[in-house]
């Protein structure tokens, strides 16, 4: 019955009993290897549970889509609104990244044999698309290499106001428009990076 769940409005609530059938399958799983680790030590022949594998590879696609699909609004929650000088570049891109192909997969793997599951998938590989356009903006201002001189100047070329405080959002910095600017961002980051470089590299020779 799982594969028919297609209503991602009721996401959570699918997520919730993905888990349980998860844990089921898995609580299954282990109970027939104790069966069976105890039919050997009676030289008993071993009892197959052939369906029992063939229900976890099978449901394994699902569980898997709407994780992902749970975990990708979780987090971009956290990285739309929350402080956006504390976001982990690398971590996000990993992340996204992986959703990215995965939901691909998934969609080409449901297609046949569950539509509604694989127009789910294809809704999340959307949206992770739309997504991937943020990363750039993260991997260059969430940069340690930005001091307070490089957003003063990054805020007198694109004519806003931006100040690199715990206030600052992701959703801020795309409400000013900051990819409409990019090509005056990545002229400021590419400045800023190569002063921090110099910099560790004057910390390093100090420290000799």
């Amino acid at each position: 019955d799982f594969k028919q769940h297609s209503d991602v409005a009721s996401l959570h609530k699918i997520v919730d009993i993905g888990a349980n059938l998860e844990l089921d399958l898995r609580t299954a799983h282990e109970t027939a290897a104790d069966f069976t680790a105890r039919e050997k030590a009676f030289e008993f022949t071993p009892t197959e549970y052939a369906l029992l594998g063939q229900m976890q590879k099978d449901f394994e696609p699902y569980f898997r889509l709407w994780s992902i699909l749970s975990d990708y609004n979780t987090k971009k929650q956290v990285w739309m609104t929350g402080p956006f000088l504390e976001l982990q570049p690398v971590d996000i891109e990993r992340d996204v990244t992986d959703w990215w192909g995965s939901s691909y997969k998934l969609m080409r793997l449901l297609e046949e044999v569950s539509p509604g599951a694989a127009a789910v998938a294809g809704m999340l590989r959307q949206e992770t698309d739309k997504f991937r356009k943020n990363v750039p903006v993260i991997q260059s201002l969430a940069s340690p290499a930005l001091k307070d001189r490089h957003w003063t100047t990054l805020s007198e070329r694109i004519g806003q106001d931006i100040s690199p405080d715990d206030e600052l959002t992701l959703d801020q910095l795309l409400g000013m428009g900051i990819l409409e600017s990019w090509d005056t961002v990545e002229e400021v980051c590419v400045v800023a990076e190569k002063e921090y470089g110099l910099d560790k590299a004057l910390d390093g020779m100090m420290r000799e």
